[in-house]
């Protein structure tokens, strides 16, 4: 018997989301230290020393189970956030939480409207669940919030945005936002995922916590993995009303948050001034690299997140691959739909120095 004779018939399309391997001869030639990794949106500058000191302390727990219930962290997330601890869920990064949203509200055949060119996890979850998918392409790499709100009709289950969007980093303002909710259906889930906020512009971008009072079945996303540079130990958390998380924790494995975990973010939430520097840092950076890549003639958008997306005149696989050959590993967008896209981090000034000599050895 065949194995995927085993496997629901609707499931055997649903693509593996995974980043590329790297190359063996790649490690080798480079070893691990050599390689300069731009491409996975991580904080260059690593985590705070309270975080490492808090999973130093946790190990000496590592024969207890966790707070099941990760009410400490959910405390602090509270005054972080101003919402009370039971408007706040948390799961092992977006991705879990993802899951746990579409486990918890999807039903075969229900609608959900999202965009093109954005993060796939969204519909790789959706399409487990027997969704019927809407999607809407993106305008000058862009949410085109005005045709999204076209596509919604009274049998939409769930609505997805990410701002900023990964993986153009552009983002819709609060004009555009507001102008969106005017009108929208209650009844309706709305997923806002705002993995990279802290590195937004917060007087122009929407803080959709603000938001519930217009939109009740409003659901925030927020990580531990971009700005607060823990993205190894897998953390994320959402924000919606109190029903709505009693909903979203059926879905959510028996302690999926570890015990070093919650330590780790408790520490990384009490070091807000390590926060801000690094963000400053990568902003400054980003600004920097934005400039260095349209000085080489490339067309870059206009970004609010710890990346750039830019793009080239060769096929973005090929221009990924001979970066590679110099040790510096950037993120192609074929998959996402821009075929002479790149997404590269903003690293620290040195891995920025490394990628800028490597695209111009490549493209000249």
């Amino acid at each position: 018997m065949s194995s995927s004779s085993l496997v629901p018939e609707h499931q055997l399309a649903i693509p593996v989301y995974r980043p590329a391997a790297i190359p063996e001869r790649i490690l080798q030639k480079f070893k691990s230290q050599g390689l300069v990794h731009l491409e996975s949106n991580e904080n260059p500058f690593g985590a705070s020393p309270r975080v490492l000191e808090a999973i130093n302390w946790s190990a000496k727990r590592v024969h207890r189970y966790p707070d099941s219930s990760l009410q400490r962290l959910r405390a602090a997330l509270s005054n972080e956030t101003g919402m009370e601890p039971d408007w706040i869920h948390l799961g092992s990064g977006i991705e879990e939480i993802l899951g746990h949203i579409s486990k918890a509200f999807v039903a075969p055949g229900d609608e959900i409207v999202l965009s093109s060119g954005t993060f796939p996890i969204y519909t790789n979850n959706n399409q487990f669940q027997q969704a019927k998918e809407v999607f809407v392409d993106l305008r000058d790499y862009h949410y085109d919030l005005p045709a999204i709100k076209d596509r919604i009709t009274a049998k939409t289950k769930l609505v997805f945005l990410c701002n900023p969007n990964n993986p153009t980093g552009t983002a819709f303002d609060t004009e555009e936002f507001e102008s969106f909710l005017q009108g929208l259906s209650p009844d309706l889930v709305l997923i806002m995922d705002e993995a990279y906020f802290e590195f937004t512009d917060q007087s122009r971008i929407p803080n959709s916590v603000e938001y519930f009072a217009k939109v009740s079945n409003l659901i925030v996303l927020r990580t531990f993995s971009k700005a607060y540079s823990l993205a190894s130990l897998r953390i994320g958390y959402s924000i919606q009303r109190p029903e709505l998380t009693h909903h979203l924790l059926r879905a959510q494995p028996l302690y999926s948050v570890n015990g070093f975990v919650e330590e780790a973010a408790l520490a990384a939430l009490e070091d807000q001034q390590h926060l801000r520097t690094c963000v400053q840092t990568i902003l400054q950076q980003r600004t920097q690299m934005e400039g260095e890549l349209k000085n080489r003639g490339l067309s870059v958008c206009p970004s609010e997140a710890n990346f750039l997306c830019f793009l080239t005149h060769m096929d973005a696989r090929e221009l990924c691959a001979q970066l590679q050959e110099h040790g510096v590993l950037v993120c192609p967008l074929g998959a996402f739909g821009i075929p002479n896209g790149i997404r590269v981090t903003i690293g620290t000034p040195e891995e920025n120095r490394r990628f800028l000599e490597a695209m111009d050895a490549v493209l000249h």
